[in-house]
C-alpha cells in the first residue's frame, strides 16, 4: 500500500476526511513511522544482509571495534569474507568465566564476536591480523522514514502487515496533545490492541523462522 492509502484508511476511522484536518498528514504519516519502528523492534519484521552499507564492514588489521549502523537492532549473523563459516556470538561475561585473559589474546584470525563490550560497536575475537570484511546478517530498522512530502511511498515492512499497523497508528494519533484530537480513552484501547497485534505477529514470525537444531547441535567449528 502506499502511505496515501494508509493515511487516507486511517482518516476514514478517525473520522477526519474533510478539511481543515485535525490530523496533518506530516502527523499521521509520523502515526505510521512510530507503529513501524514499533514493529521492527518487537517482531524484527526486516531481515537484512545484501544492504552494503549496512550489512558489510570493512575490517582493518590491528582493529578489534566497529560501529555499526544505529538502524540496526540485532545482529543475527556474522561471517568474515575471508572464511566459509559465521562467527560465534560471545558476551563479555562468558569470556570473563570461560576464557580467563581473552583480551590479552595475540592477533589472528577472530572466531567470535560480541556486541556488549561497548555500546553500538560490534567486538572482533581475536583481533584481526589481516584485513577483511564482516558481513552482517540483521534485524534492523526501514532505511527511510515515510515523509508526508512522498506520499506515493510504500513502507518497506511485509505487504502482508500494512493493514495490521493500523491499530498502531490509530492509538499514536489519539495521543495527540490537542483538545480536539487527544482521547485517552481510544489511545489506550488501540495501543492495547497494537500490542496484542505484535505479539501474534512476533509468535508467527517464530514458528515460521523455527528450525531442527538437533541434527547437528555441536558443529565442528564451534567444537573449541
Amino acid at each position: 500500500m502506499l502511505l496515501s492509502e494508509i493515511i487516507d484508511e486511517n482518516r476514514g476511522i478517525l473520522d477526519d476526511r474533510v478539511p481543515p484536518y485535525l490530523w496533518s498528514d506530516k502527523d499521521l504519516a509520523g502515526c505510521v513511522n512510530r507503529t513501524i519502528n514499533d514493529l521492527c523492534i518487537k517482531a524484527k519484521i526486516i531481515i537484512d544482509s545484501t544492504t552494503a552499507d549496512i550489512c558489510t564492514i570493512s575490517v582493518v588489521s590491528g582493529t578489534k571495534d566497529y560501529l555499526y549502523d544505529p538502524r540496526i537492532i540485532e545482529i543475527k549473523r556474522a561471517r568474515l569474507y575471508s572464511q566459509s563459516y559465521p562467527l560465534r556470538k560471545r558476551s563479555v561475561y562468558y569470556l570473563d568465566n570461560h576464557k580467563v585473559g581473552w583480551e590479552s589474546d595475540s592477533d589472528g584470525t577472530p572466531v567470535m564476536y560480541l556486541i556488549d563490550k561497548t555500546t553500538g560497536y560490534i567486538t572482533l575475537h581475536p583481533t584481526p591480523s589481516a584485513d577483511d570484511s564482516l558481513l552482517l546478517t540483521v534485524a534492523r530498522l526501514p532505511l527511510v522514514r515515510l515523509s508526508d512530502e512522498d506520499m506515493s511511498a510504500i513502507p518497506e515492512i511485509p505487504a502482508q502487515y500494512h493493514n495490521d499497523i493500523y491499530d498502531g497508528i490509530l492509538g499514536y494519533a489519539y495521543s495527540k496533545q490537542d483538545s480536539e484530537t487527544f482521547d485517552p480513552i481510544k489511545a489506550e484501547r488501540y495501543k492495547a490492541m497494537w500490542k496484542q497485534k505484535i505479539f501474534e505477529i512476533t509468535n508467527d514470525m517464530l514458528i515460521n523462522n523455527s528450525v531442527d537444531t538437533n541434527i547437528d547441535p555441536n558443529p565442528d567449528y564451534m567444537d573449541e
